[in-house]
């Protein structure tokens, strides 16, 4: 989309007149499908001051997001009743795609049972060069972020692209949350940088091969560990109402 506004790349030579009425068919096109559109964002200046510097290299937004869209989406579906899994498929980015691949089976497990059955499988990271549809979505996110920043001066064309639109935003709470979190995680400051996030991705990657399931080692730790938090959710959130 960045190339059509700017008539570079694959628009270059193309006239504003016939840009404007290539992407006004494009749109059309995909208001013919009737797709389910969504959105999942995260404020990049609050995790800039929030997070940025507590969390681990590879726990930057586009991973945030990624595991935002497939929670999202899969409890939204389920809400509909859709009983079909969904391939789910991102644009590429350096990086994403591994760092997903090690926490994805935690990711989905932390969703209801019904919503993790929606989700076919590892997400896939492709360029939208080689698969088109994603075209589509880049179309939609290059509106959708002109609105949020109020320079979208036309909104014919997003409004005809969002049906059934799905929104949902990363809070600052939960980010702060994390940042407490993380600020407890020892050796954090191993985790930072290129060069170390990359010999812990290998380390974890080599894990998974012997065996290991985050977070804390099998499935039996991990049924364990998620009914200690449980009991300590149910405790905390008692201590307030008794004291409050």
């Amino acid at each position: 989309m960045s190339e059509a506004k700017a008539l570079q790349g694959q628009f270059l030579g193309w006239r504003p007149g016939d840009r404007d009425a290539k992407l006004n068919r494009l749109s059309h096109i995909v208001r013919h499908f009737n797709p389910l559109s969504f959105e999942f964002s995260i404020s990049c200046k609050a995790y800039r001051e929030e997070l940025k510097d507590f969390s681990p290299r590879g726990l930057n937004p586009h991973f945030y997001c990624v595991h935002g869209i497939l929670g999202t989406v899969s409890r939204f579906l389920e809400s509909r009743g859709a009983i079909h899994p969904v391939k789910f498929i991102f644009d590429s980015q350096d990086g994403v795609d591994a760092d997903i691949a090690i926490f994805f089976e935690f990711l989905r497990s932390s969703l209801p049972r019904g919503a993790q059955k929606l989700i076919s499988g590892l997400p896939a990271f492709e360029n939208d060069r080689n698969l088109l549809p994603l075209q589509a979505s880049d179309f939609l996110a290059w509106h959708i972020r002109r609105e949020h920043e109020g320079t979208l001066s036309d909104t014919t064309i997003i409004d005809r692209l969002r049906t059934d639109h799905v929104v949902a935003r990363l809070e600052v709470s939960h980010l702060k949350t994390w940042r407490h979190e993380f600020s407890k995680m020892p050796g954090l400051e191993r985790m930072q940088s290129k060069s170390e996030w990359q010999r812990t991705r290998t380390a974890l990657v080599q894990g998974k091969v012997a065996g290991y399931i985050p977070p804390y080692g099998t499935r039996w730790k991990n049924f364990k560990g998620k009914i200690r938090d449980r009991f300590k959710d149910v405790k905390r959130s008692f201590i307030r109402r008794r004291f409050k």
